[in-house]
This record gives C-alpha cells, structure tokens and sequence, in this order.
C-alpha cells in the first residue's frame, strides 16, 4: 500500500448484521421498469403463463403481498427516487420494502395498481437515509394472450420522508406512456411466446421503453424524461435463472436550483433468481437473489457525476390473495 493512501472504513450496524444473517435481487435504483406487464422475475413470467393456461383459481387472485429484503453493497450513496448522489464513499445499506398489488386482464386491457412502502437506511451515510410511499397505476392494450408488444399509460407517484418520516422531503408524480415488447426461445433457439418462456434452457429478451413528465415539489425535481430497459433471462435449471439487464435513462430538468441541468444514466444490471423447492414449500412464490450492477451518471452538473457499484442478496416473498 502506497504511503498516505486513505482506507476507507466503517462499521456495521446491528440491525444491518440481523438483516444480512437472515439472508437479504438487487434493485437497479434509478430506473423502475413496471414489472406488471413484461415480467423480470421468473416467478412473475410463471404466473402470468399459469393465468394464461386457464386455471380460473389463479386468474381470479387478483392482488398480490410482496415482500423483499436486500442487503446491499454500494460504492456512491445515492437517493433513488431523484437520482441525488449524496456521498461518495462506499457503505451498506439495506432497502426493503412492501408492497401490495392488484392486477385484473379485461377482454381487451390489462389495468394494474399498488401500492409500496420502502425504508432505505445506511450503516455510515446517514445523511442518505430515507422512506419512501409510493403508488402506481398502469393501463395496458392487450388482451393478455401475448407479450410481444403492449403499448400502455402510467403514472407514479412518490412521497419521500427524512428517517422516521419526520417530515416530507418532496413529492413527485410521473406521468408516462410507452411500450414493453418481449420474445422468447426454446432450448433449440426457435421462437415462442414470451410468457412461455419458463422452462429450462429456454431464453427470453424483453424492452421497455417509455417517455413522461415528471411534476414535483420542490421544483427543482421536475423534469423530462426517456427510459429504455432491456432484459436478457436465461432459465439455467428448474429453480435458478440468470439475468443481464442494461439500461439508459435520459432526464432534462426544467431548472434544476436555477441552473439548467440534463443527466444521462447508463447501467446494467447481472442477477441470479434461485426458487429452490425446499423455500416454495415453505413459503410459495418466494425467491433468493444475487445481484451486481454498474450506473455510470453523467451530468451537466458537475456534483451530480457520479460512478457506482452496487451488489448483494435478496430475498423476495410473494403471497397471492
């Protein structure tokens, strides 16, 4: 080691150490691709093509409990929801949150509702703790017999806390329209439907790509923005999947504390989803996941460029009702 060179240090927090024994996919923070309708979890792909299958006891469970627990590794705090890099330094955090969903396939529209709490908190950077509520509503064209191209209107909406929802640091409300597509592939290559890609050997390759307008207070938050997502899955065995996930997000604020400002995330995202049989018999649709990514921001706001690493486990829980 180099003399003078810095090691950066920090210690792990009780609640953190509890949090990574049980056993805590790696969430890409900056760009949420609305999963209702083209699937990123093997367990969701299974469930859509069940429905599809015409079991009426599953078509007619439209809601949903989610759980998820991370335990994540990160090189750069930043707040998710607005893209805010806090400190560059590495840390741990953990961000699990629950989630309740309702989804129903009409004859010719799928709609999808939920709503999410999240609590990010971090061993050292304290300054980046947070919670978050958040609810989305989602109306797509398709009457849910394929996922090769489904146009669809969205909006999210986000209410973010300091750390014990003390007070309300900002609100934000994402208004957008765009399209999945997805396709996929038996074990000989040849092509099959999407949602029937959940076999072994088999492969799928979805995009998501939307563009929208975010309303906000403060202000300095508002702006426009284009997301593309794309999703490579590899079903590896019965129970374990493998994902590569790259992604771009292009954001242009109107003023961002008075100064123009336009950002340029690019990432991508390696995860492994693992159902093993003895965790389905114990809690149905639930899945442990490893993930590691990389985000590259580029800003012009020189405070806001930033590079980061990010992995660790998860667990994720799924009860339908």
């Amino acid at each position: 080691m180099k003399a003078g060179s810095v090691v950066p240090s920090f210690t792990l927090r009780p609640w953190f150490v509890c949090l990574a024994l049980f056993g805590l996919t790696l969430r890409a923070y900056a760009i949420e691709t609305g999963a209702e309708i083209a699937p990123g979890s093997r367990l969701e792909k299974a469930g859509a093509a069940s429905e599809l299958s015409g079991g009426t006891a599953e078509r007619s469970r439209d809601y949903e409990l989610i759980v998820t627990m991370p335990a994540l590794y990160t090189t750069y705090a930043v707040r998710e929801t607005t893209g805010t890099a806090v400190a560059s330094r590495p840390d741990f955090h953990s961000d699990p949150d629950l989630l309740l969903r309702w989804r129903h396939q009409y004859d010719f529209f799928r709609a999808a509702a939920s709503f999410g709490v999240r609590v990010d908190r971090y061993s050292e950077v304290v300054a980046a703790n947070y919670e978050t509520l958040q609810g989305r509503f989602k109306l797509a064209l398709t009457d849910g017999k394929s996922g090769s191209f489904v146009p669809y209107v969205s909006y999210l909406g986000t209410l973010d806390y300091s750390a014990g929802f003390r007070s309300r640091d900002d609100a934000l409300n994402d208004f957008a329209i765009g399209f999945t597509s997805g396709i996929g592939f038996d074990a000989d290559g040849r092509r099959i439907d999407y949602l029937a890609s959940t076999e072994p050997g088999q492969s799928s390759l979805s995009l998501d790509l939307r563009i929208g307008r975010r309303i906000a207070d403060p202000r300095k938050f508002q702006n426009v923005f284009l997301i593309a997502s794309i999703d490579v899955s590899y079903n590896v065995s019965e129970t374990l999947t493998a994902t590569l996930a790259p992604n771009f997000l292009v954001r242009r604020y109107d003023s961002y504390d008075g100064n123009p400002r336009q950002d340029v995330l690019a990432g991508i995202l390696l995860r492994t989803a693992w159902s093993p049989e003895w965790l389905q018999k114990v809690v149905p649709r639930s899945e442990i996941g490893f993930g590691i990514a990389y985000y590259r921001n580029i800003s012009t706001l020189r405070r806001m460029n930033y590079r980061q690493w990010e992995l660790g486990p998860t667990v994720e829980f799924g009860y339908k009702f």
